[in-house]
C-alpha cells in the first residue's frame, strides 16, 4: 500500500485524473534501482488526513518536515490510498528505457514508389487542332 496526501484535495489535477481513471503507475525505489509499479488509487474523503500524516511521519525527520510544509501550504487535504499490484513482474527503468528507445527508432524505410508508366514520345499523337 502507498499513501498520498493531496494538498489541494479534489482541485489538484492528479486527483481529477484519479477520479476519471484510478489505474496509476508509481516510480518506486527498490534498493539502488527504480522500478515502475502499477496500482489502483482510491480517494478517501472520510479519512482524517492529519492523523494519517502523523502516522506516516512518525520516526522519520524528513517526513515530519514534509508534514509541516503540507499543513502550511495545503488548502483542502485529501487522503489517497494506492493499492500496488505486486503480482506483476517489476518494470525496471532499464526495461522501460529499452522499450522507449525501440519506440523512438526511425520507422523502417518505405520502398521507393513504383515508377510512373510513361508513354514513349514516338507513340504520342499530335493534336490536329493545336500548333504543330
Amino acid at each position: 500500500m502507498f499513501w498520498v496526501i493531496a494538498e489541494h484535495g479534489p482541485h489538484a489535477g492528479y486527483v481529477r485524473n484519479i477520479q476519471r481513471c484510478p489505474d496509476v503507475r508509481l516510480k518506486l525505489r527498490r534498493g539502488w534501482r527504480f522500478a515502475w509499479v502499477n496500482g489502483t488509487a482510491h480517494l478517501l474523503p472520510a479519512d482524517d488526513p492529519y492523523a494519517r500524516q502523523r502516522h506516516l511521519s512518525r520516526w522519520h525527520p524528513l517526513r515530519a518536515l514534509n508534514l509541516a510544509v503540507v499543513r502550511i501550504m495545503g488548502t483542502n487535504l485529501l487522503t489517497i490510498r494506492i493499492d500496488l499490484h505486486t503480482s506483476q513482474g517489476p518494470n525496471t527503468l532499464r526495461e522501460t528505457g529499452e522499450r522507449r528507445a525501440h519506440q523512438r527508432a526511425a520507422p523502417p524505410p518505405t520502398p521507393p514508389a513504383a515508377p510512373l508508366d510513361l508513354v514513349p514520345a514516338r507513340h504520342l499523337v499530335p493534336d490536329p487542332d493545336g500548333p504543330s
